[in-house]
Parts: C-alpha cells; structure tokens; sequence
C-alpha cells in the first residue's frame, strides 16, 4: 500500500505558489505539510492561501522536519545548491528549479550529493512533458528525423 508523499516548499513566491497550487490537484497522492521561506510574512501568507498547516521563516528548519518526505526548491539560484544537498543529505527527495545551480560545479556537488544518498533529485524542466516536445522525442527515437547532429 503506498502512502501520501509529504511536501515541504521551499520559497513562497511566484514559483512556490504555482508549485502549491498544481500540487493541490494531487490531494489523494500527496499533501503539503509545510512551506518555508526568508519572508515569514509571505510564507505565512502562502500558508494560509492555500491551507499549508505549517508556515516557517528558515529553509533548513523545513528540511529537518520529520514529516516532510520531499521538498520542493523554488527560490533564488544562488541558494539552489546549498539547499539541494542539504535536503538530500537529510533524506529528502527533491524537485528543483532551474537552473540547478549557478555553474557547473554547483550541478556536480548537487549530482553527487544525489549518488550518495539515492534520493530523487529532478530538476523541474517542465516543457519535456508538453505534446510537441514529446513528439519531436519520439521521432528522434524512431530515427524518422535522420541523424541529429546539433539542436
């Protein structure tokens, strides 16, 4: 039997709310347990909006929580790294925003933070799902589009 997957967002802004609000949509497979950020204000704002029980002025403190299993990143990229690992490193899955960091050995600490600890790290580039997108994927893979050599 598998069970609801606890959320914890962190960043109440634009992003975190479009994140609480699609969420939202999955109340039989997930529930929103909390929601963090700098802004306290905003997070207690966001928290009341959209019926998050818990509403915290500290990233990390959401991340130590025990009944979070995964956390949503939607805040500035420079913070991105920082927060991926330390989320991963705690047990958490994680749904990042893009970019994943600021240069490529932001990426890579993210990446082996992963490969340690085997949690999902995914990074939220949304357009792979959309129907064009997908079917540029899928004729590339029958071959029907010749050989691919820049894109």
């Amino acid at each position: 039997m598998s069970r609801t997957t606890r959320l914890g967002i962190i960043g109440a802004g634009n992003i975190g709310a479009v994140h609480m609000k699609e969420f939202g949509k999955l109340a039989d497979r997930c529930e929103i347990v909390a929601i963090a950020d700098v802004s306290g204000a905003l997070a207690e704002a966001r928290a009341k909006e959209f019926g998050v029980p818990n509403a915290l002025d500290n990233p990390e403190r959401l991340i130590a929580r025990d009944d979070v299993d995964a956390v949503v990143i939607g805040v500035p990229n420079n913070f991105h790294a920082d927060l991926a690992i330390l989320a991963l490193e705690s047990g958490k899955h994680v749904l990042l925003e893009k970019p994943m960091g600021l240069n490529a050995e932001h990426a890579k600490r993210i990446v082996r933070a992963q490969q340690k600890t085997g949690n999902v790290l995914m990074v939220s580039h949304q357009m792979r799902w959309e129907w064009l997108t997908q079917q540029v994927k899928d004729q590339v893979e029958k071959g029907a589009l010749g050989r691919i050599y820049s894109a």
